[in-house]
């Protein structure tokens, strides 16, 4: 079943948006200070991953100005570094109001299934293709913002031009779907 509504609650979709640019904007940032830790320390791939990598890594962060912190749950921002005991992987991932953000995680090694070895990853060239990433979504999103109400208001229109079309021709008979277009 699927389920097609008009949108009516407009400023609850626009608090949405400007909170998913608030996120990106914070992705952006810490992506953009990761690869300069990567360039001012020469790291490509690491040769092993530990925790005092990772106190090097927030402490150029803190030095930079960005600010990992807890004021409660739903205004949090920290980074950390997860072994998973299944596959062996290690990544380093940013947390943003208690979600991980996975389209900001860096690979740091993999272990093979099949012979058991770590390879090692170009934590560098992954931050920089993340960062081109999260900058491409962020464009989107700032257009998207800008055209809000005209895209919102399209949105419904064509809708409310489906619902017609549908109840007009008898199609919800073979379509299992509802339309709230009122």
């Amino acid at each position: 079943m699927m389920r097609l509504e008009k949108i009516y609650n407009i400023e609850n979709k626009r608090a949405q948006l400007h909170d998913k640019i608030n996120g990106l904007e914070i992705q952006k940032n810490y992506l953009q200070l990761l690869v300069g830790y990567f360039k001012d320390n020469n790291i490509t791939k690491y040769n092993k991953f530990d925790k005092r990598d990772m106190t090097k890594i927030k402490d150029y962060l803190a030095k930079c100005d960005f600010e990992c912190y807890y004021s409660h749950c739903q205004d949090n921002v920290n980074i950390h570094f997860e072994k998973d005991k299944i596959t062996d992987d290690c990544d380093i991932y940013l947390i943003i109001n208690n979600k991980r953000q996975y389209d900001v995680d860096i690979k740091v090694y993999r272990t093979s299934w099949v012979d058991n070895d770590k390879r090692f990853d170009n934590v560098q060239e992954q931050a920089i293709n993340r960062l081109e990433y999260i900058h491409n979504r962020l464009v989107k999103l700032y257009e998207l913002q800008a055209n809000f109400d005209n895209v919102i208001s399209t949105y419904n229109d064509k809708v409310r031009e489906l619902k017609t079309l549908i109840d007009s021709r008898g199609l919800k008979e073979l379509l299992d779907i509802y339309i709230y277009a009122d």
